[in-house]
């Protein structure tokens, strides 16, 4: 999973130089950061270019939404769906039927 991740971040790469295809890229972002390694690794690409870029562009803060400030929250988001659903999996009732098949 992690290497699909790290495709999906060059794709997005790929898809944001384009002219093209740029506003296609952020839309597609979106949906990607539901894919934890994406998240990871598009939000870690976000910060070295935020850091490259700030002597061209000026000082922005790395936790602007549009640097990783999306990457984090949905992470956060993540991550507590992900805590719960497997507290439901795990739960004891759930595995004793599981081993009754």
């Amino acid at each position: 999973l992690s290497i699909v991740g790290f495709l999906l971040v060059l794709l997005m790469f790929f898809l944001r130089n384009i002219e093209s295809t740029e506003d296609a890229a952020e839309t597609i972002r979106f949906i990607l950061l539901v894919v934890p390694p994406f998240a990871l690794g598009d939000g870690l690409f976000a910060l070295v270019t935020t850091n490259a870029l700030s002597s061209v562009e000026g000082s922005k803060s790395f936790f602007d939404l549009d640097v990783a400030g999306w990457n984090m929250i949905y992470m956060a988001i993540l991550s507590i769906v992900f805590l719960f659903l497997t507290m439901i999996i795990d739960r004891p009732s759930h595995q004793k039927r599981r081993e009754m098949l």
